[in-house]
């Protein structure tokens, strides 16, 4: 019985060590194979290099990926306030007490309005940076 034991032992420990799946250095994988890259990943990480390397290509890539999407600071500053400006609710804009502003007043509530909103931005910035 103890002979059979120890054989047991022995093929397990034989089995551990030509497993795949044991003994790997990689802490992301318990498969040996994945510790290093394979030749193509490499040649494919090196050409990506190459290409990255190349400005004009580069340019190229740039201008394809983000060719209308990127907007000025000016632009952003202005989307931003219509959006304020449009939610201002129906029933301020129509009362008759707006209606009764001259256009000067009703350009120094409106600048009001957005410098009390801009404050309260940053009032709530500060309180976060607090916590």
């Amino acid at each position: 019985d103890n002979d059979n034991d120890n054989d047991n032992d022995i093929d397990v420990e034989e089995e551990e060590r030509t497993d795949p799946w044991w003994g790997s250095n990689n802490p992301f994988s318990t498969n040996p194979a994945f510790t290093y890259p394979s030749s193509e990943h490499i040649k494919r990480s090196n050409s990506k290099l190459r290409l990255w390397n190349n400005s004009t290509w580069k340019e190229e890539w740039y201008e394809k990926r983000w060719r209308g999407k990127v907007i000025s600071q000016d632009e952003k500053t202005q989307r931003r306030q219509d959006k304020l400006l449009s939610d201002i609710p129906l029933d301020v804009l129509e009362s008759p007490k707006l209606a009764s502003l001259s256009e000067e007043e009703v350009t120094e509530a409106i600048i009001s309005y957005l410098a009390a909103n801009r404050k309260k931005s940053d009032a709530r910035r500060k309180m976060k940076k607090e916590k």
